[in-house]
């Protein structure tokens, strides 16, 4: 449902299409694993001169470094402790894609910034 509509729009962008198509992939995972955010993380890096256009950085740097700390602790919490139980892994789960998606949409709108000043 996604890939037309983003193969349209960045048609003279393929692999920054595939890109994101995978991080949308990633998202939608029933069972979020960083791996699967790695790879189409460090695969956009691959645009360093579109992402210097991004606007909310620092609210995505902040949400992934909240999910890394959180998710032991919840982990801990939970089997060890049994202080805690499945809904605050869950609730985690969501912020990490909740994160996922503010870093691809600021990622998407940096590289359309970024052609439209270059067509200026």
């Amino acid at each position: 449902v996604m890939a037309l509509p983003l193969a349209i729009r960045f048609q003279h962008r393929p692999l920054f299409v595939t890109v994101v198509i995978l991080g949308l992939v990633t998202i939608y995972k029933p069972y979020p694993v960083a791996a699967d955010a790695v790879l189409y993380i460090s695969l956009l890096c691959m645009f360093r001169a579109d992402l210097a256009y991004m606007r909310s950085t620092f609210l995505v740097v902040n949400a992934f470094l909240s999910v890394a700390v959180l998710g032991p602790l919840f982990w801990y919490l939970w089997i060890y402790a049994g202080t805690a139980n499945a809904n605050f892994y869950y609730a985690l789960t969501l912020v990490y894609a909740t994160a996922q998606g503010m870093l691809l949409v600021d990622a998407a709108s940096s590289t359309i910034r970024r052609d439209y000043i270059a067509k200026q």
